[in-house]
Parts: C-alpha cells; structure tokens; sequence
C-alpha cells in the first residue's frame, strides 16, 4: 500500500507525499534525540536526521545533533485532507476472535465446500466461527450476503452488519466513549450525569437502534457485539491508553467535528479565555491535535499535575491541550462546538469578550526577519528619508515579531514605497519581498524549540 507523510511544498503549504526510500543503517551514536517545542509537540530522531530550521529569514535543513533551543521548527498550520465518508469492515477488525460468529450466511459456507465439524449444522444456518472466514472465502462460490450479520457466540441480544458506517451520530458517541467510556461484560459504559448529554446519547441510540438501559450515573449499551468491536478498534479502555482511532484523519469534516465534539463534550471545557481539554494518555492529546488542524484550529499542549477523578492517590502527570486566540476560538465554535450548554454558553461569552482583543503574536508569528528587513529599509527607505513605520523599525531591530497579517502589510507598505516613488530595485530585493510573500501566506507555524533530549539506544540498527 501506498504510504504518504505529511510535508510541504515549494510554497510551505502543507501537502501529502508519497514515502519513496526507508532507510535500516547501522546505530553508530548509540543513541537518539528528542526535539521539543513551546507548543508541546515533540519528535524523536537519530542525530544524523535532517530537520527543517528557519533561521535568519531563510528556511534551511540542519543536521538534529547541530539543531539548539531557541531555533524555531515547523508545525503545520492545517492538514490537507478533505475526508470522506469511512464503512469499518468488521470482517477485519474482528478477524481471529472465536467468539465472534457469522449468522445468516448458510449458502456462502455451503458453496466454500466447507467439509469441517459441525458442517451439516452451518449448512442448516447456525452461526459459524469468523475464524472460518479468512481461509474460506477464496474458496467460496460468492460474496457474503448483504444481509449478513456479526453476533457473539451464545449471545443473540444485538447483532451488527460486517459493515459499520461511520455517520456522524456514531463518530459523536464514538468521541464520547473515548473520553467517559469503558467496557465490561457483555456492555458498554458511558459514564455522564449530564442531562443533555445522557439525552443526547438516548437519541443516537435509538437512531442506530442499539440496545441500553439507564443508571443514575451512566448508560449501559447491551451489546456483546459492539464491546468487541469497541475493544478491537483501538481506541482503549483504561484513561492512560484511550486515543483516537487511526482512521479519524480521514474522516468527512462533519463526522470528525462530531467524533472531536463528543470527546470534548465528556473531557473537554473552557477556561481563562481557552477550550480546554486533559488526559493521561500522550497519544490521545497528540493524535487531537492533529485532527484540529483538519479544521485550521492551532492547539499547544503541556503537561501537568493531577490526581485522577475520585481519587486520593499521589499526583500523576497528564497532558493539557489548549485553544486559544479569537480565530481559533471562533473556527472552533464554527466547526465543532459542545453539544453541553453550559460549555458552548462559556465559548460564547469567551469570543465575545475577546472579541476586540488583539491576536496575541507570541502564538502565531514570523521570527527572524530582522536580517531581511534591514535590507528593505537600507533599500527602500533610508536613501529616500522616509519611515516605514516604527512598527517595520522594531522589526528591523530584532525587537518584534510579525504575524502573518502584520508582514502582509509591511510587504504592501515596500510595494506601495516603490510604485509612489518609481524606484527601480534590484533582484535581491525583489528576492526578498517574494520570500517574505511565500511566507506570510504560507500554512506553517514556526515553534520555537525549547528542548533536546538525548535518549540512550542500542539497538544494533535504526530506520530513517
């Protein structure tokens, strides 16, 4: 199969590229590094692994051994994939599990010339073990029927089809068992006093037709079925493993805010200007983060201290992820929101009240331009005594940097000192205004690295 990373193009827009070479080489530095950045993100690499920097005003690639905190990395701005509709094939998922049996597909066993135990039975239309599945089926004489169902051995209070359509409402309840959910015998769990939510949760069950009865604490889907499927969908089921499924960056943008929304409306909330969510598991914070840029919101993740919910034991740490700012606030709100009223009605009063509030550039910003803006005022201004604005100045000085808007303006502020005063100037200059262009307009945030970490490895081989 094809398989494609996420990198960027001429313009430094985010794009998929096909992997053409994978390297095994021999581990001559025993060991390997952990780059980390303000916004919380991390990779880990060996330290010969070329790593993109922007230093200076000049995008460049730099060895990780050579890279040092305070250089600025990358991080992609949004994620370009338009998503479709996902059908999970059962058959897949829960292929080896000899609890799980195959009803109503008597003539596919009889036409795969089955001639094992229990033959005449199957040929009569009992259940027969998935496990026969795999080595039967380029035998058999057709397809399983649509009709074909999925039950657990013994237990015939709810069957699935062998396809599962991801629709918006079982991505939604899908989010929600990721942040409140377990599984137990032959159940579901999901775990919320909410009223609006426990509603909410009623009515997609019904609307799937799954089987559940009520507590006063949480909600019980009957379904041996689904609690395997839930178990082999790799979601987890304990807080320090739970994350989102693989196949959630792929999503149609309606399902993914509704699978994203349901987790947040479990874990997620608002606090000092922010859309907050906590968790123990590391990768279900990373993988969320990624899955906002589906929808251009930037996210930052941290660490920090807490006991788990209800309990009394030494403080453990977990990972945070924030939104903030009124453009990521406000996509947010516009793509996902909480299905929670209390949360939703905080969000609201939240863009609001920062509504007139100027983006914070310490989140989204240009760094280095010092060099570069120094030749445009050299070039542009200075000869002609005029000022670019002191603005542009405390750029010029390594005292501020842009956002994005804010270079625009500046690159319009040199196209309009040119056009008014008819200079003609050099290529290097009109180098440097095309530079600044491609990355004003570019879809990357530039993280400052605040970390590096060796880590100890002696594996005889690394891959790159």
């Amino acid at each position: 199969d094809l398989i494609e990373v996420l990198s960027y193009d001429s313009e430094l827009k985010s794009t998929w590229s096909p992997v053409e070479v994978m390297a095994r080489k021999r581990n001559l530095h025993k060991e390997l590094l952990t780059v980390t950045t303000k916004s919380g993100r991390s990779i880990t690499v060996t330290p010969d692994h070329q790593l993109l920097t922007f230093q200076e005003g000049i995008v460049k690639t730099i060895v990780a051994d050579k890279v040092e905190v305070g250089q600025y990395m990358p991080i992609t701005r949004s994620i370009p994939t338009i998503g479709e509709p996902i059908t999970l094939n059962l058959l897949d998922i829960l292929t080896g599990n000899p609890r799980v049996h195959i009803v109503g597909a008597k003539d596919w066993i009889k036409g795969s010339g089955y001639a094992g135990p229990y033959a005449e039975k199957y040929f009569s239309g009992r259940a027969f073990p998935i496990t026969l599945y795999d080595p039967l089926k380029s035998r058999a004489v057709s397809v399983l029927p649509q009709t074909t169902q999925l039950q657990i051995q013994n237990s015939t209070n709810h069957t699935l089809p062998t396809k599962l359509n991801i629709t918006p409402d079982m991505a939604w309840l899908l989010g929600l068992y990721i942040a409140e959910g377990s599984t137990a015998t032959a159940v579901v769990i999901i775990t919320n006093r909410d009223q609006k939510i426990r509603d909410k949760v009623e009515k997609v069950l019904k609307n799937i037709d799954f089987p559940y009865f009520i507590t006063p604490t949480d909600i019980r889907i009957s379904s041996s079925i689904f609690k395997h499927v839930i178990e082999a969908m790799g979601v987890g089921h304990t807080a320090s493993t739970k994350q989102f499924p693989p196949w959630a960056i792929n999503l149609d943008r309606f399902s993914l805010a509704s699978m994203i929304g349901g987790y947040l409306d479990g874990d997620g909330g608002t606090e000092a200007r922010q859309v907050t969510a906590v968790s123990k598991s590391k990768p279900l914070i990373s993988s969320l983060s990624l899955l906002f840029g589906r929808f251009d919101i930037h996210t930052r993740i941290h660490t920090t201290q807490k006991r788990a919910s209800n309990s009394t034991m030494t403080k453990q740490t977990y990972w945070r992820i924030t939104i903030s700012g009124q453009n990521n606030l406000i996509n947010f709100s516009k793509n996902i929101s909480f299905v929670h009223e209390g949360k939703q009605s905080k969000l609201d009063t939240i863009i609001q009240d920062t509504k007139n509030i100027t983006e914070n550039t310490n989140v989204e910003f240009i760094p280095g331009l010092a060099p570069l803006f120094k030749k445009l005022y050299k070039e542009l201004f200075l000869p002609h005594k005029t000022s670019p604005g002191q603005n542009f100045i405390n750029i010029k000085n390594g005292k501020y940097n842009p956002s994005s808007k804010e270079l625009l303006k500046h690159i319009g502020s040199c196209l309009q000192q040119v056009k008014s005063l008819n200079l003609k100037i050099s290529s290097g200059i009109d180098t440097i205004l095309s530079n600044l262009n491609r990355l004003a307009n570019s879809q990357i945030i530039w993280d400052p690295i605040t970390a590096i970490i060796p880590i100890p490895y002696n594996n005889p081989y690394v891959y790159d």
